[in-house]
């Protein structure tokens, strides 16, 4: 599906790609996503029309009571910058017939220049989901492709590491003015309090995430 709800946020699917480990995936295997939540066919990657006539018709048929009607948030089983064109052109066409409040999470593997571009099309909120203090140890559970087909080779120069791509994404997005928040997934290798630290050293806010061995949970994205 294109829009699902949690609480009162408007959840938005672009893809199911991810530039390594899905952040649905850290969760753990026991991880269980929102009930109404379906994944899109991996054949199907919405367009910014397909989104906005969707957004439309659930405002239109009141298709989900519990939504604010403000906050639209792109998430889902991939990582919705990897459609970022698509994602951009989708807040600048809402925002022409609404005061939408867009939040959109991310792992942060993406060119320093995506965070103003975000900005510019009205994007408010980003959450990183870095998992990890250090690079040895973002590799170790984050498992990225690196290098990076969704960075230039050029840009990937600047950077030993998938982890210093994060970090900088995520200075770029503090620079720029958005609210950055960086979450890290409470598994076995995981330090939450050094990744808290860090957070605060990029000048982001920090959230730990529940992570699922064997049980199962409805998503609190």
């Amino acid at each position: 599906c294109i829009v699902y709800l949690i609480g009162s946020s408007l959840y938005v699917a672009l893809t199911n790609r991810s530039p390594g480990l899905s952040l649905i995936s850290s969760r753990g295997p026991g991880f269980e996503f929102a009930k109404k939540f379906k994944r899109l066919r991996n054949d199907y990657e919405p367009s910014c029309e397909d989104v906005v006539k969707r957004i439309s018709c659930a405002l239109e048929e009141h298709e989900f009571p519990n939504w604010d009607k403000k906050s639209v948030v792109f998430a889902g089983a991939g990582d919705p910058l990897l459609k970022q064109d698509v994602l951009i052109k989708c807040c600048a066409r809402l925002l022409l017939n609404g005061d939408f409040k867009f939040r959109v999470i991310t792992s942060g593997l993406f060119s320093a220049s995506v965070p103003s571009k975000l900005k510019d099309a009205g994007m408010q909120h980003i959450t990183v989901g870095l998992n990890a203090h250090s690079a040895e140890l973002y590799d170790r559970i984050m498992q990225p492709e690196y290098p990076l087909a969704s960075v230039s080779a050029v840009e990937q120069e600047q950077y030993a590491s998938a982890f210093d791509v994060a970090l900088e994404f995520i200075r770029n997005s503090v620079a720029v003015g958005l609210e950055t928040e960086i979450t890290c997934v409470d598994n076995p290798l995981a330090d939450l309090k050094k990744t808290e630290g860090l957070s605060v050293n990029l000048g982001a806010t920090f959230r730990s995430r529940s992570y699922f061995p064997d049980s199962t949970a409805e998503s609190k994205l």
